[in-house]
């Protein structure tokens, strides 16, 4: 039930016309990722879409993963949020993965997006991660920052953490650069640890904004663990 409900809301958000009253902008992504331990490839096709509710905002999310080595992923996403200040927000989200092959994910969770100074952003999540197929359940935290270099560069780090049976924990340190005022280029090197594998992941990913972007990065699968 919660899987159709999911579905059809992204439906209804990405097929409402951009000119419609309310919708603030949202994202289109491309993303490539290259774990050179497991010599596994994977392309992630994706977007945001946002508008306004009067004091809050509602965010869908979409995104397609392909991969050669892992599952691809089909995900769903959504977000209620409010604005608490310039460039800072806070919301919940859930999230549905359909991983092909090996089961579905649901997830839950609150999040906050805070500008710390006028080149420091910093965005931060809690999740609760609910898995079929008898794979267990698991608590998870995420922490990204970008420092501004300039007015179209700056430096990315981000922390992934997932507790439980899962015990899998990933860094990630990148650049990014606009390449246009809509179209920002990124490249990233991460490292995932679990209790019994290391992997080194390289990505490149390409984004493009409209109107007002979207507010919060996803959630889904794909994004959180690129590579894996």
């Amino acid at each position: 039930m919660i899987r159709n409900l999911m579905r059809s809301g992204a439906i209804f958000i990405f097929t409402l016309p951009v000119q419609a009253q309310g919708i603030d902008g949202g994202t289109l992504g491309f993303e490539y990722g290259y774990n050179a331990d497991r010599h596994i490839s994977q392309t992630t096709l994706g977007g945001s879409l946002g508008f306004g509710l009067g004091g809050l905002s509602l965010q869908g999310d979409l995104a397609k993963r392909f991969s050669n080595g892992g599952p691809d992923a089909f995900s769903l996403g959504a977000h209620v949020l409010a604005d608490v200040g310039s460039a800072s927000a806070v919301g919940a989200f859930v999230s549905y993965d359909d991983l092909a092959g090996a089961g579905e994910d649901y997830k839950m969770g609150v999040e906050g997006k805070f500008a710390a100074s006028d080149r420091l952003g910093v965005e931060a999540y809690l999740m609760r991660v609910n898995r079929s197929a008898g794979r267990s359940d698991f608590g998870a935290l995420g922490l990204d920052a970008s420092f501004g270099l300039s007015e179209s560069s700056a430096i990315n780090a981000g922390f992934f953490r997932a507790g439980g049976g899962t015990g899998l924990t990933r860094y990630s340190l990148g650049v990014g650069y606009d390449l246009s005022p809509t179209v920002r280029l990124n490249l990233d090197a991460a490292r995932l640890m679990s209790d019994n594998d290391r992997d080194s992941v390289f990505g490149l990913s390409l984004g493009y904004t409209f109107g007002n972007g979207a507010t919060f990065s996803q959630r889904d699968y794909p994004h959180l663990l690129p590579g894996f």
